[in-house]
């Protein structure tokens, strides 16, 4: 395009040697060439978003993919928070990038609307309109590859990740209902009224997008005030001897029929939950049988020096016998060859002083074990509580800012479609088809909705939908970017027919 517009301007320039032509007509040539190169420009900054939002979900993808091979190489409860952690950072950064382009390409169409007639302005909203739906599905898509990593590796409970899929396609019906809600207010409103009211639309969505980043700043502080590192007894921050004896008797002590603890997932507030230690009374007593039972095999392996001599006893009544075994021979024979007494009595005590240490050990073994179940009592206990008691309170506190941001979000998104609405209205008074639109993506969303509440009942089940949801979703972002760039080039087109 720019190779024609060259030449026509060396066309022009010939044309002018030649010929009489006013500078107004030349100057009108010029207005109309430098108004398309800045047309194009402006449509190309717009058409960035798409391919912005393309990247970013490509990138956030990846990270999960390589997040989750990280946390697969390991399988460690350790291993397993980090991913949990690490899945809500990457949703956390695609949900800011996102914005960030949607604010962008707001920002773009503003631009493009200063410079466009009106038969350009509807074509610009309309475009605007579908690639705005088409940035939102890519941040769809980016929250539901999350889940399923999220539901495959059970990082939540089922439950919990139940209601997340249901909060989520029903955030989604609220903003059609929203939509068209909007298109019943403006419609049949005079179109120089829309547009005037669309540029008040458009700074109140620059308000909320102002609080957005007020309540994700929140949000991220009240986050990092919520660190419950101390309440996971393989991390590396445990403080709590309540915390640490968990871990010992988990790990070291689960040598019986029960585990000596018990992990109940315990809800604090939201989303937000932890594992609560308590003593398992079977794992605790059978462990103590254990325990006691191998004390009681080396003391009754060993013995004592005064156990009597006994070739089937312990090693010092072995020692007897084998002493008075030897003194019998060497009294009917001095010159007797009692090596072999002398040998056995030999590994014996080296028997003894071999064993002595495994009992020992055996004998550690019970006083820890007694030590690690007495810190889920007394003070330790209380500790540990109040703890927990504390974090309960910051989860509450970080539930409050998830919303708060969540509604700040929801906020700035009504009022990007309210401001969208609004300049599409200026352009075509019949919404039948658009309101229609927003009907069927009800429906079917709260089809899923039924799903998710009547047919998911494990976790299964859960990623099945989940994945069925995808690869809709998927269907739907092939479907919309084909709509997106075929109203660019219907724009392309309608720049290069202007005169």
């Amino acid at each position: 395009m720019k190779k024609k517009l060259m030449m026509v301007a060396v066309l022009l320039g010939a044309l002018s040697l030649g010929a009489c032509v006013d500078n107004d007509e030349s100057a009108s040539v010029t207005a109309v060439r430098n108004a398309k190169a800045e047309q194009l420009k402006g449509l190309a900054a717009l058409a960035n978003a798409q391919a912005e939002a393309t990247k970013i979900t490509a990138e956030a993808e990846a990270a999960l993919k390589n997040a989750r091979a990280e946390y697969q190489k390991e399988m460690t409860e350790e291993a397993k928070q980090k991913f949990a952690v690490k899945i809500e950072q990457i949703k956390a950064e695609a949900e800011k990038a996102i914005a960030a382009a949607k604010l962008q390409a707001a920002q773009d169409q503003q631009s493009l609307l200063d410079l466009a007639d009106k038969r350009l302005r509807g074509l610009y909203a309309s475009y605007k309109f579908a690639l705005g739906d088409l940035v939102q599905l890519n941040n769809d898509k980016i929250e539901l590859v999350a889940d399923i990593a999220s539901a495959e590796e059970s990082l939540i409970p089922f439950t919990t990740q139940k209601q997340i899929a249901i909060d989520r396609l029903q955030r989604k019906i609220e903003n059609e209902k929203f939509k068209i809600e909007t298109y019943a207010k403006y419609e049949g409103v005079n179109k120089t009224e829309l547009e005037q009211k669309a540029t008040v639309l458009y700074k109140d969505y620059q308000k909320a997008g102002d609080v957005v980043s007020q309540k994700n700043a929140a949000q991220q502080e009240a986050q990092a005030a919520y660190a419950p590192n101390p309440f996971y007894y393989y991390g590396d921050k445990v403080t709590l001897k309540t915390v640490k004896a968990a871990g010992e008797l988990r790990n070291n002590y689960y040598i019986a029929a029960y585990s000596p603890i018990t992990e109940t997932n315990t809800l604090l507030a939201g989303d937000y939950s932890i594992d609560y230690y308590t003593l398992n009374a079977k794992g605790v007593e059978s462990t103590k049988q254990v325990l006691n039972n191998s004390v009681k095999y080396y003391e009754n392996l060993i013995g004592t020096d005064k156990d009597k001599a006994d070739q089937n006893g312990s090693y010092y009544a072995k020692i007897a016998y084998y002493t008075a075994q030897k003194a019998e021979i060497l009294k009917a024979d001095p010159d007797a060859d009692v090596s072999w007494y002398d040998n056995q009595i030999s590994q014996m005590n080296a028997n003894i002083t071999s064993d002595k240490i495994e009992l020992k050990k055996a004998q550690d073994r019970v006083t820890e074990f007694n030590v690690l179940v007495a810190a889920f009592s007394g003070d330790d206990l209380k500790a540990y509580d109040a703890a927990v008691a504390e974090l309960k309170t910051l989860a509450v506190a970080l539930d409050k800012a998830d919303k708060e941001l969540q509604a700040a979000r929801d906020a700035q998104n009504k009022a990007l479609s309210e401001w969208q609405i609004a300049f599409t209205l200026a352009g075509q008074n019949n919404v039948d088809n658009l309101v229609e639109t927003c009907k069927n993506n009800i429906a079917g969303w709260e089809s899923e909705i039924y799903g998710y509440e009547k047919e998911v009942t494990d976790k299964e089940t859960l990623i099945q939908q989940q994945k069925a949801e995808l690869e809709t979703l998927n269907t739907q972002i092939e479907a919309q970017t084909a709509i997106v760039n075929n109203w660019k080039a219907q724009i392309e087109a309608a720049i290069e027919a202007q005169k």
